[in-house]
């Protein structure tokens, strides 16, 4: 019975071994503890998401906002380059009416004239 612990040593021994096994169990806690504080939490991951998506809407609908006043600055375009040429004909015209009808008038005075009326 000599090789027997005693009560005593039994004690002992138990002793350390919780004391091993709380040293081990907060070492592991102290790990979980870091990597949970260095991880995102899923609320503030979601949220950025949901932040980020709604920046991208945004981004879109910009775009399209842009992309309309676009073609409707190109359809306004089109239609002042119409006026501009229905300007333009209407000056030609204008202007060759105002050189043919004094010569015409011309013409008319010399054929009466020519007649002897």
């Amino acid at each position: 019975m000599a090789d027997d612990p005693t009560i005593g040593e039994l004690w002992r021994r138990q002793v350390e071994h919780e004391a091993r096994t709380d040293r081990a169990r907060a070492e592991v806690d102290n790990r979980i503890a870091r990597v949970a504080a260095d991880s995102v939490p899923s609320q503030v991951w979601t949220m950025r998401q949901q932040a980020w998506d709604e920046q991208i809407r945004a981004l879109t609908e910009r775009i399209r906002e842009v992309e309309e006043h676009l073609r409707q600055t190109e359809r306004q375009d089109e239609l002042d380059e119409k006026e501009r040429l229905r300007e333009r004909a209407r000056d030609r015209r204008l202007v060759l009416a105002a050189f043919v009808s004094p010569l015409l008038l011309l013409l008319v005075q010399l054929y009466l004239s020519g007649k002897g009326a």
